[in-house]
């Protein structure tokens, strides 16, 4: 709506100029906007120019507000498609790339993953993980349920199940080289935000003291509006603890009679955006992550589709950015 306010005022100006000046008829005027058309405004009833040199005048000044309007109006269709996209927010610099970001992994110190499901990294960032260990990261993840409503088998009790996928879960990390799998066994499907959540996301970042930290994305989650709850609910968990609350000291102060010291996280991750900023080639790690989530048997029911669909996915997503494979994240820098 602002964006086509702007150059409608000014035709309304440009037609009040001319209202003043223009004998009595049909005067065609371009009103510039998103959803405007070529409109006929009808100027009312004056007297006759005195001299040729008032038309010159007035069809110099009619072209220059429409100048002006039109340059205004590009400059708002930029700034709505730049707020669109978020680019301002993720890359914290005022940066809006032209194409699409090629990112190497992070590959020095910790990493630390927290997901919502046993079978959420394999998903989305198994194959930078794997990268990013063979460069010398350490990953370590923190899963906030262990998918206990992951069965139809009627026989299946959510305990039953949860034991089942955790036991995946530690198998899916020894075949991508996890150097840790921690589990928080909050109910699968009823995650909630709460203070208690946040105190144990904080106290592991505090443990692990990761320098980047990957999680879901909860303000552009893909896909949108049928992301996973659980999705949403832990990525805006993890972002809060990351920042500011594992960073002040004042923040869980009981965790210091833990040893555990305040920690700023440098970056973060955010995986199964709608927004991504950088892409990374999984060439090399396309393997492990397929290993990795074939692990999960009891989620699996036919390895041969997964194994040829998750390849068109990858590929799908490194056409964006000119790569056989890859993966995409919105990367926030916290320093």
């Amino acid at each position: 709506m602002a964006s086509a306010s702007v150059p409608l005022l000014l035709g309304a100006a440009a037609v009040a100029v001319l209202h003043s000046i223009l004998p009595d008829h049909w005067v065609p005027l371009a009103v510039v906007g998103r959803t405007q058309r070529w409109s006929l405004f009808r100027v009312a009833r004056v007297s006759a120019l005195a001299s040729a040199g008032h038309v010159v005048a007035s069809v110099v000044l009619a072209g220059i507000i429409a100048a002006i309007g039109l340059q205004f109006q590009r400059q708002l269709e930029t700034q709505h498609r730049d707020r669109r996209r978020g680019l301002h927010w993720l890359l914290g610099r005022g940066e809006v790339p032209s194409q699409p970001t090629i990112s190497a992994p992070p590959s020095v110190g910790v990493i630390m993953v927290v997901a919502a499901h046993p079978d959420d990294i394999e998903s989305w960032c198994a194959g930078t993980l794997a990268r990013s260990i063979d460069a010398g990261a350490t990953v370590r993840l923190l899963l906030v349920t262990s998918g206990d409503k992951g069965s139809d088998d009627p026989r299946d009790s959510a305990a039953d199940v949860a034991l089942r996928r955790e036991r995946e879960a530690m198998d899916a990390g020894r075949r991508l080289g996890l150097a840790e799998v921690a589990f928080l066994r909050h109910p699968d499907g009823e995650v909630e935000d709460t203070r208690a959540l946040r105190g144990e996301l904080v106290a592991a970042i505090r443990r692990w003291r990761p320098a980047a930290l990957f999680t879901h994305d909860p303000a552009h989650p893909y896909p949108p509006y049928l992301t996973h709850r659980d999705h949403r609910v832990v990525g805006r968990a993890v972002l809060d603890a990351a920042y500011p609350l594992a960073r002040d000291r004042l923040s869980f102060p009981e965790h210091a009679a833990e040893g555990l010291a305040p920690h700023a996280v440098r970056e973060v991750w955010l995986f199964s955006t709608d927004r991504p900023t950088a892409h990374v080639d999984i060439g090399a790690g396309f393997d492990r992550k397929i290993a990795a989530r074939l692990a999960h048997v009891s989620q699996t029911r036919d390895a041969d589709a997964l194994r040829a669909g998750w390849r068109e996915r990858a590929a799908q997503i490194g056409a964006e950015a000119g790569l056989p494979l890859a993966e995409s994240f919105a990367v926030l820098h916290l320093d």
